[in-house]
Formats: structure tokens, C-alpha cells, sequence
């Protein structure tokens, strides 16, 4: 089995560490950045990564221009925003068609394990293989789970 190579760009990457030993115990390759830029450059450098896990909120070049950047380069790359805004529409009006999902911080590792009911709403990566990861609860599905 291919490991899967998530790609995790955050400001806050060094209070993500109880997620990210989570994610490489579970067999993923991790790859941490701390900005936009940084971001956009292993994107290029790196072929191989399968998904980006992308903070909306960033100093520098945002996660929103981040994610138009990273989708002008290769429209198909799976992007999950992370954001601290707890609005159900906010991520979803403001992105639109662009991200695969959307999580709420703080962000429980179960919710980013492999879900695959969810594959078949994912483009297929640039390899042509289906997607193998996915954001197992949005914020709108944890949110219901929470309130019933």
C-alpha cells in the first residue's frame, strides 16, 4: 500500500503535534509548513502529495489566496481548509466548489482518517487514483453529531 502524503501548512504547526504523531503512527507521510509560501513550494517541488490540510487563517499570504494559488497549479489536488470561525456557511459561500472539505479548530484526528463513503464526492487526484483521504467529519456533521 502507497503511503498517503498529506501536506499540513499552519502557523500554529508546533500546537498540531499530538495530531500530526496521530497521522504518522496511522502510517501517513506528514509534511509540515508554516505559511503560504511554503505551501506552494513543496506543492511544486512535490508531486507526490496527495492531500493539503490548509489554515484559513495565516500571516503573509493567506490560506484563502493560498488555496487559489495552489488550485491555479493543479485544480484537482484534494484541500481541506482548517478554520477557527465556527459560522456552518462561512468556508463553504466564501470557497465554494474549490475545497473537498472544511474542519473547525481545534481538530480531532479521527475526523482526517479515511472515510470512504466520502471518496466519491472527491476529485480524483492527479495520479488518477481515488482519493484515499478525506475529512471524516465537516464541521456541519460534527456539529449535528453534538447537538442531537
Amino acid at each position: 500500500m502507497e503511503k498517503i502524503t498529506i501536506l499540513w501548512a499552519d502557523d500554529e504547526i508546533e500546537l498540531l503535534k499530538p495530531q500530526l504523531l496521530f497521522l504518522e503512527k496511522k502510517g501517513y507521510e506528514v509534511i509540515q509548513v508554516t505559511n503560504g509560501h511554503d505551501a506552494l513550494e513543496k506543492c511544486e517541488s512535490n508531486k507526490g502529495i496527495d492531500v493539503v490540510f490548509l489554515d484559513e487563517s495565516m500571516p503573509g499570504i493567506t490560506g484563502l489566496e493560498t488555496l487559489s494559488r495552489l488550485k491555479a497549479v493543479n485544480p484537482i489536488l484534494p484541500v481541506v481548509m482548517i478554520t477557527k470561525n465556527e459560522a456552518e456557511n462561512v468556508m463553504e459561500e466564501a470557497l465554494g466548489s474549490q475545497i473537498a472539505d472544511y474542519l473547525i479548530k481545534p481538530v480531532n484526528p479521527n475526523q482526517i482518517l479515511p472515510h470512504p463513503e466520502e471518496d466519491h464526492r472527491q476529485q480524483a487526484p492527479r495520479s488518477g487514483r481515488p482519493p484515499r483521504i478525506t475529512s471524516r467529519n465537516s464541521a456541519r456533521s460534527s456539529r449535528r453529531s453534538t447537538a442531537g
